[in-house]
């Protein structure tokens, strides 16, 4: 039997991360398919969601190319909505001035901020870490 690589942390992290986005959106399902039939397909949607995104942080512990390549895009595309709301809030600052901006609008500003950040480690770990990914021949 072969030894197969220690993951780097990062993509520990990364997996944990989609694994969690996973079972918090399962408690979302879980409680949305308790309800009438009404929201049923609601609530499948979801579970469906769920169970995609902890195959994709599982995939990611177990060093699999395809769970690298659908976790980059998925990043990739969490940056766009992100830098979005960022632009919108220069936008503000720059022609609404600082008189606009109070403690609870610096907060919710932070928001977009910090996922833009988390998303943004994320795609650059993933690209530092490739090499991971590689099949070993």
């Amino acid at each position: 039997m072969e030894d197969s690589p220690v993951a780097p942390t990062s993509i520990v992290l990364i997996s944990i991360f989609w694994i969690l986005v996973g079972a918090l959106i399962l408690s979302i399902a879980s409680r949305s398919l308790s309800y009438t039939h009404n929201n049923t397909l609601f609530g499948t949607f979801f579970l469906l969601l769920d169970i995609f995104f902890i195959v994709i942080g599982w995939g990611l512990l177990t060093s699999k190319t395809w769970a690298f390549y659908i976790v980059l895009i998925i990043s990739i595309l969490g940056l766009l909505p992100t830098i979005l709301s960022l632009s919108s809030m220069m936008f503000s600052l720059f022609f609404g001035g600082w008189n606009v901006f109070d403690y609870r609008t610096l907060l919710w500003s932070a928001t977009p901020l910090l996922f833009f950040f988390v998303f943004a480690l994320m795609v650059g770990y993933l690209i530092k870490n490739k090499t991971y990914f590689e099949k070993k021949q």
